[in-house]
């Protein structure tokens, strides 16, 4: 029998336990903490400015990294309808690799990343990531809506998936607000908000 079988839970509750933790983990990162920190690595991907802040081309390569990473959902939505994967755990891993090099680049002194090849990156990783998150969500509500495993719970099993974006959202947007808070600002500026 199934692990949750044997501790009185629905045979496909271990399945649901880990794409919850998924999509929980994957949308605190694309709209929790990568969009909180995305200013503090465009800063990180320009020239200092000559009073030693991020240099004037940051608010650009945020403005880019913003603009492009909607029509990567967008477009992650639609590839999910023209072909179909539901490997969710690789997926998972890449938005977890696309996270990465803002979350890096978040970290570094402003210029210390300083080059169009750097700039470049930082674009693509959020474009790469909302595209990811446009597709993996598609495929996580996809995958429960057809396996037959779920029964009459279906509809109790999406409705818990969903919730774990809200909460998860919440909490990463509460941990970016503290991770600039604590850490990002106070260096910038020498003191905090």
């Amino acid at each position: 029998p199934a692990l949750g079988a044997r501790w009185g839970f629905a045979p496909w509750a271990g399945r649901v336990a880990g794409i919850w933790l998924l999509f929980a983990a994957l949308q605190c990162a694309v709209w929790g903490l990568v969009p909180g920190l995305l200013p503090f690595a465009a800063a990180a991907v320009v020239p200092r400015s000559a009073r030693g802040g991020p240099g004037p081309g940051a608010e650009e390569v945020l403005q880019w990294a913003v603009d492009l990473s909607y029509l990567g959902l967008v477009a992650g939505s639609w590839a999910s309808l023209v072909r179909p994967n539901y490997n969710l755990p690789l997926q998972g891993f890449l938005v977890a690799a696309c996270a990465a090099f803002p979350l890096a680049a978040a970290f570094a002194p402003p210029g210390a990343l300083a080059s169009p090849a750097a700039a470049r990156a930082l674009v693509a990783s959020a474009v790469c990531m909302r595209f990811l998150d446009g597709y993996v969500t598609a495929m996580i509500f996809r995958s429960i809506a057809v396996d037959d495993r779920y029964g009459r719970w279906k509809d109790d099993v999406q409705r818990a998936v969903s919730l774990a974006e809200r909460v998860s959202t919440t909490l990463g947007a509460f941990c970016a607000l503290w991770v600039v808070e604590a850490a990002l600002v106070p260096r910038a500026t020498g003191h905090g908000l």
